[in-house]
């Protein structure tokens, strides 16, 4: 008896553009790690990148999810290949994104912090494209505060 026997498995059907790409997606991790990963693995990895991402930013995935829906029921016959290569550029753009915008708020805040909220400015607006309007206006907030706690210790001085 296999290590995959029926009690243990599930047949799933995925349209013949999904399974070009798992199956592309599979050769090159065999490849890439020296290891034979089953579909199985593969499945499971992808689930648990999704789970986490959807955890971070739903309204990502949700729209990713949406794309390929209406990738495979439009009749215009979209290539799902090229879609694929394009929502993977856009989560790896979307995940340096909040990378950068975390280490550049870290970092406004470690100015805070030691009393330099003009240099703490200067950060938020050479990097004000990252943040939406509402962080900006937190991060604004804070170093202002800052400013003014400045102004009354330099005063009391």
């Amino acid at each position: 008896m296999s290590s995959m026997d029926e009690l243990n498995t599930k047949t799933i059907r995925l349209t013949l553009d999904a399974y070009k790409i798992l199956n592309s997606e599979k050769k090159k991790l065999n490849q890439i790690a020296n290891v034979s990963y089953t579909y199985s693995d593969i499945i499971l990895a992808s689930l648990a990148i999704l789970e986490a991402l959807n955890n971070e930013n739903r309204p990502l995935v949700i729209d990713i999810l949406r794309k390929f829906k209406n990738a495979r029921v439009s009749s215009d016959k979209t290539n799902i290949e090229e879609l694929f290569k394009n929502t993977v550029n856009e989560i790896v753009s979307e995940l340096s994104s909040n990378l950068l915008k975390e280490a550049i708020t870290k970092i406004i805040e470690h100015l805070i912090e030691r009393g330099f909220p003009g240099a703490a400015m200067e950060v938020l607006l050479s990097n004000v494209n990252l943040f939406d309007a509402h962080e900006r206006n937190q991060l604004s907030f804070e170093i202002l505060a800052a400013i003014g706690e400045n102004q009354k210790l330099k005063e009391l001085l």
